[in-house]
């Protein structure tokens, strides 16, 4: 079996807000990354790509509840997303915490969750 290489958070970031939140300008969504991904580098000596750095903006600090999630967004979401059923017409909130390989090799989950 080959092994997948392994992804960090601004790749795993990118993959999931273009999963979840596509391209299309619509004034009923929009989606931002927390700030901490608007930097050149996310580890040392590692440059996050320019298509992945685009990809991520815009970025914006956003509070929710007590932490501050690395992507926020509204828009009506595909039911493969969703574990229960949505009523009503408004768009929901979706806050996700992204994890992905850190400098010492580990995917820190525990705080993800935390």
């Amino acid at each position: 079996m080959a092994s997948a290489e392994p992804l960090s958070e601004p790749q795993v970031l990118a993959h999931t807000k273009r999963q979840l939140f596509p391209a299309d300008d619509s004034a009923e969504s929009y989606a931002v990354v927390d700030t901490q991904f608007a930097t050149d580098e996310w580890l040392p000596g590692q440059p996050i790509p320019a298509e992945i750095h685009d990809r991520l903006a815009p970025f914006n600090h956003v509070r929710v509840g007590t932490g501050y999630p690395d992507l926020v967004g509204v828009q009506l979401l595909d039911s493969a997303f969703l574990a229960v059923e949505r009523f009503g017409e408004e768009p929901p909130l979706v806050a996700v915490e992204a994890k992905g390989y850190t400098d010492g090799g580990t995917v820190d989950v525990e705080r993800g969750v935390v």
